[in-house]
């Protein structure tokens, strides 16, 4: 237990001497803290004590007036802790006292199924009591609203009103009612909530990030469901920054803006969560949750290191944030991380041969993309948008430019019917990157090579043809056997991408216009003659160009 912590928040500077677990019962009239590695009381302020400091430096750089410091730090006070359903209630304390065998024995030392509910699951005992302690420290600062704000966090699965309604709410008054749900008759059914942005791990401080897309769930073993989704963010580039994340050990280099996710359920819980008589809320059944990445590689399969603050490029850069140079070239940069994981939208989550016996991919994998970025309007040598591939038993995430690196909403593992082969389609966009259609960039490309029919390339943002990639198994980028690297083994390394193309000659539904023929002539039934033709980009696996 007695280790120094350090975790960066926000741009805030969060600080743990030495601890040791803290126990208080807020049902009591007087509230106890406890030390529950000798059952001893504590003072208001322990010579173990949980220390917040924020640095006035920092929240001069990077807190706004109004801005809220929230300190997910002392769940981990609590590590191996039971999930507690109650909610503080009297009668907890005394099953909770029963259970660990007290009566007559003051002096006996808890066991370690420390009730979560002793302190909201924020590791924060006593907020006010701890504020008033440490203001007189040098350079303690506290925001005004701190334990207000705290109040907030709860636990994951802990809330239970749905965000979505049935109907507007209108004037009626009792769908009106803050912090509940609104009109819940839903013509396919039922609905309820698993978590909710916000919530947090109780034993690690965790938080869930938002807004919530690309989604997928498998077994995890027999008692455990692992539901997987990813958030979608902008980081600084649209509203307030996310929490950062940490990757890469003990270099600890950071992202905000879009996270994945896991959350683990009790599969047997689960299965009666929507019956008569369940739980209003998922918080029961909660096993854990927590950040799906802790490794990530980027296009030359190096591991992402820290963003340069002392020269223009990164040696190890995550390289939708760069050009080829290794300069960043975003038009915000983030205050509270090195890098931007900038808006991983939709997503797929791809078992091991899920259509039979060696059909599919061999790994249970999360293959996800960056859709959108902007640029500045100077900038050269772009790289683009890599999609990403998270191999989900070892939490590697590997960025890829099989698909190209025009940026992608999605891209979906379908059933090539051969056990040697596997296919994906990815989807638009194309060259979304922001700027002025950076004009220098295609320039650039036709300085080098035109198009093959001999006109310029043009800035070709969201005009891209339907796509399916077929890649070879086992095999690595030159296509000798490989069963051993992650990417070869499932087929990204050896593989190629087509474009599907039809006849534009008069008359036929390309002449028309696809998004026009959709709408105003296609009839159920109709068809559009075509086919699958090999496009001009080359995958080379491991080289940024």
């Amino acid at each position: 237990n007695n280790k120094n912590h350090s975790v960066a928040l926000g741009s805030s500077i969060l600080a743990l001497v030495p601890w040791q677990r803290c126990l208080a019962y807020r049902t009591l009239p007087k509230m106890v803290a406890m030390d529950v590695a000798n059952g001893e009381p504590r003072g208001a302020l322990p010579k173990a004590a949980l220390v917040l400091l924020a640095l006035a430096s920092s929240l001069q750089r990077g807190l706004g007036p109004g801005s809220v410091l929230l300190p997910l730090v002392g769940a981990a006070i609590l590590p191996g802790a039971a999930a507690f359903a109650s909610t503080g209630t009297c009668g907890a304390v005394k099953e909770f006292y029963k259970g660990e065998d007290c009566c007559g024995e003051p002096g006996q030392q808890l066991s370690g199924d420390t009730p979560l509910w002793a302190d909201g699951g924020t590791g924060v005992c006593a907020c006010e009591r701890m504020r008033n302690s440490l203001a007189g420290l040098p350079g303690a600062m506290f925001p005004e609203n701190l334990c207000a704000d705290l109040a907030h966090l709860k636990p994951v699965g802990w809330r239970h009103a749905p965000i979505c309604e049935a109907s507007d709410a209108g004037s009626d008054a009792s769908l009106l009612r803050d912090g509940e749900a609104g009109n819940l008759n839903f013509p396919h059914g039922r609905l309820k909530v698993l978590a909710t942005v916000g919530e947090i791990n109780e034993r690690t401080g965790a938080m869930l990030t938002g807004v919530p897309d690309g989604n997928g769930a498998y077994l995890l073993n027999d008692k455990t469901v692992r539901y997987i989704y990813q958030s979608e963010s902008y980081g600084p580039l649209s509203r307030q920054e996310s929490l950062p994340f940490f990757v890469n050990g003990p270099e600890r280099v950071s992202l905000t803006g879009s996270h994945i996710h896991y959350i683990d359920f009790d599969r047997g819980k689960l299965a009666e969560f929507m019956k008569d008589g369940a739980p209003v809320n998922a918080y029961s059944m909660v096993v854990d949750s927590g950040e799906a990445i802790e490794t990530i590689y980027n296009l030359k399969r190096e591991k992402i290191g820290k963003r340069s603050r002392t020269s223009a490029a990164s040696s190890s850069p995550h390289h939708s944030n760069v050009n080829l140079s290794g300069e960043y070239i975003v038009v915000k940069t983030p205050t509270k991380a090195d890098w931007l994981m900038q808006s991983l939208c939709s997503a797929h989550l791809a078992i091991k041969h899920q259509w039979g016996s060696g059909l599919g991919v061999e790994d249970k994998l999360f293959i996800t993309n960056e859709e959108w970025i902007s640029y500045v309007d100077s900038a050269t040598g772009l790289i683009g948008l890599p999609v990403h591939v998270l191999n989900l038993e070892s939490k590697e995430l590997y960025a890829i430019s099989t698909f190209s690196l025009g940026g992608h909403e999605k891209v979906v593992n379908v059933n090539t019917g051969s056990t040697d082969f596997v296919g994906f389609v990815p989807s638009g966009y194309n060259g979304n990157f922001g700027g002025n259609g950076l004009p220098q960039v295609v320039a650039s490309r036709n300085e080098q090579y035109n198009r093959t029919d001999g006109n310029p390339y043009v800035w070709p943002q969201d005009i891209v043809p339907t796509r399916l990639y077929v890649g070879k198994k086992r095999a690595d980028k030159d296509g000798n056997l490989d069963n051993t690297g992650f990417l070869a083994r499932n087929g990204f390394e050896h593989g190629a991408l087509y474009g599907f193309a039809t006849d534009c000659s008069a008359g036929t539904p390309g002449a028309e216009g696809r998004d026009k023929w959709h709408k105003s002539t296609a009839a159920a039934g109709d068809k559009v003659h075509g086919a699958f033709y090999r496009l001009r980009w080359r995958d080379e696996p491991g080289t940024v160009r």
